[in-house]
């Protein structure tokens, strides 16, 4: 039976920790993916609910932290004296957000590549590309206590810069 040298048995050990860090990484990857694609759907199936003007998707917005389109709706929300005028104001506003995005002529399925583009502290963000615009379309997700919308924003080109010709 053969022996082993200390130079062999370092070799194997060299050998085991490079293969149980490429098993963590290939891991971390799957289970990044998995995740990614639960945030994309969460925010594509949100999404869908709201320009469809359904009530039951209230349960996925984070009303008091929520920013739509340049506009605090949740401080308007947290204005409100009562659960009965907060309950009006979501169902007011999703009926008002199905309203315009239909008026417009947008169409849920026209928004393409949905990704995760940021990940943080609680947080993700996931984009969705609306060719007809020429713009993207950013979903803020907290993840604290569930998962709930908190931010709808169009990502706009970065202005450009004056003093430097960028």
């Amino acid at each position: 039976m053969p022996t082993r040298s200390p130079d062999n048995l370092a070799d194997t050990r060299t050998t085991l920790n490079h293969g149980a860090l490429t098993v963590a990484v290939v891991m971390a990857v799957v289970l990044g993916v998995q995740w990614s694609r639960r945030d994309v759907n969460f925010c594509r199936a949100v999404f869908k609910r709201m320009a469809s003007g359904r009530p039951s998707v209230e349960k996925h917005i984070g009303w008091e932290q929520l920013k739509a389109i340049g506009v605090d709706i949740g401080a308007e929300y947290v204005a409100f004296p009562n659960d009965t005028e907060r309950a009006d104001y979501r169902q007011a506003f999703i009926a008002s957000f199905a309203k315009g995005f239909k008026s417009t002529g947008g169409l849920p399925g026209s928004f393409k590549n949905w990704r995760v583009v940021d990940r943080g502290a609680g947080t993700v963000t996931v984009a969705a590309d609306y060719a007809a615009k020429g713009k993207t379309l950013l979903f803020d997700v907290s993840t604290l206590a569930g998962r709930h919308v908190v931010g709808i924003r169009w990502n706009e080109p970065a202005e450009p810069c004056a003093t430097c010709g960028a």
